[in-house]
């Protein structure tokens, strides 16, 4: 719960409290989509600073003693093997260390670490934080971040930019640009990529693997780069169509949601990572056109993948408070039917739920497949996974991302917390194939 280790309060054990804290959703007795900080007993400003990790000292042994909520914590932590001392030692140890900092007179940030600081760390926050990056990642376990200071990664934007320059819309003959372009990158980063063209006048399907990076399982993934016509010939567009533009916190653009922007997102991230399983990458160029060629292809494909996750091409989140819609379901025996997520990729939901209180966010459970009502024909994808496949929609798209209309933006905030989500992901993934989950 540190910025480098576990093992050390520094100034990281404000976040560590906080952070034991937060694990109150893993309460199997509580509704998971509650936000951590809503099931405070207090008021709405003091839920506020929770969210940022601002309690004070005093504020957090409250919450520590406070009956209902200690049960909650109490549950929630021998999920992850893990008691706290009885309510009388744990006080004890709050009110050492409160007196410690009054005695210093200096902030909750400060430098000077007490030993009651250090007895606090080191019973409360150190063994949580080690349960917590063993069984869901170090990401986790590490401090609260803020979204709204939180900048895409290197790259990212020349990226997009390249990417939305490619005229990919119905008919165009950039297509082939296009993945001349993607195959480049792809190769660069240690993929193998293979060209299918079952059907001569349709754009190609790339189908992309590579082996593990140090990390157990196999996971698909599935992109497209293709878009619509733009409507109008781009009247009533702000901004250039096709000419990445960054206007509050948003990136605007023809076909950043759909599907540039989340494209742009996992080719940056997937650069940046030393560790990862085997990956399967599938990005076709007639999604927006019917998938005709492309169903062929997928259809013949992902019958001979065996995958502990699918992962679709992105994924949403509620534009007025940032709310990660976690859309997962395992397939059942039919096509297209969904049943809720297995034992195992409940603990991939919980990781994630994790992640997102750390950036400031809630999560809401959704057990269906992406909705593509506006795809003709229906996506390849969704259509042909084998029964059994635990599926998942994660990626930058939020509620005001207009997809397919006019002045289509993304936020930038969602980016670099995709590149974490891949990360717990992957975690997970080396998990399952390993038998630990």
């Amino acid at each position: 719960m540190s910025h480098g280790s576990v093992d050390s309060p520094g100034r990281d054990l404000w976040h560590g409290l906080h952070h034991v804290l937060a694990t109150v959703i893993l309460d199997p007795e509580s509704s998971p989509d509650s936000v951590w900080w809503k099931r405070l007993p207090s008021d709405e400003a003091t839920q506020h600073r929770a969210s940022t990790g601002n309690l004070s000292l005093p504020e957090i042994a409250e919450l520590y003693s406070h009956p209902p909520f200690r049960a909650s914590l109490d549950r929630a932590l021998g999920t992850l093997g893990v008691t706290l001392p009885g309510h009388a030692e744990l006080t004890a140890l709050f009110q050492r260390a409160i007196v410690s900092s009054r005695a210093h007179s200096v902030p909750p940030e400060r430098v000077v670490v007490s030993p009651w600081d250090a007895a606090l760390w080191e019973t409360v926050c150190a063994p949580v934080g080690r349960a917590l990056a063993q069984r869901y990642h170090t990401l986790a376990a590490a401090p609260p971040i803020s979204r709204h200071a939180t900048l895409p990664l290197p790259g990212t934007r020349e990226t997009l930019a390249r990417l939305l320059a490619f005229d990919t819309s119905p008919g165009s003959r950039a297509h082939t640009a296009c993945v001349q372009w993607l195959c480049g990158r792809l190769e660069a980063l240690g993929f193998t990529c293979s060209l299918h063209q079952p059907l001569p006048s349709a754009p190609a399907v790339i189908e992309a693997h590579r082996s593990s990076l140090g990390l157990a399982g196999h996971v698909v993934l599935y992109n497209h780069y293709d878009v619509t016509l733009i409507r109008h010939g781009g009247r009533g567009w702000a901004t250039p169509p096709q000419v990445l533009t960054e206007e509050g916190g948003r990136w605007f653009g023809h076909g950043v949601g759909d599907n540039k922007g989340p494209l742009a997102a996992r080719l940056v991230a997937l650069a940046s990572f030393e560790r990862a399983p085997a990956i399967t990458w599938f990005i076709q160029g007639e999604e927006e056109t019917g998938s005709v060629a492309s169903s062929l292809v997928l259809r013949e494909r992902l019958s001979r993948l065996q995958a502990e996750l699918w992962l679709e091409e992105t994924g949403y989140h509620d534009d007025e408070d940032g709310t990660l819609r976690l859309i997962a379901r395992t397939l059942g025996p039919s096509a297209g039917t969904s049943n809720p997520p297995d034992s195992a990729m409940r603990e991939l939901l919980h990781a994630l739920r994790l992640l997102a209180g750390r950036w400031g966010v809630g999560t809401r459970l959704e057990v269906r497949g992406l909705n593509k009502v506006a795809v003709e024909g229906g996506c390849p994808f969704n259509n042909n996974l084998p029964a059994g496949a635990r599926y998942l929609a994660l990626g930058v798209n939020d509620s005001r991302s207009r997809i397919h209309g006019t002045n289509e933006s993304v936020p930038l905030w969602t980016f670099p917390l995709h590149a974490e989500e891949l990360q717990v992901v992957f975690h997970w993934v080396d998990r399952v194939a390993r038998g630990l989950t």
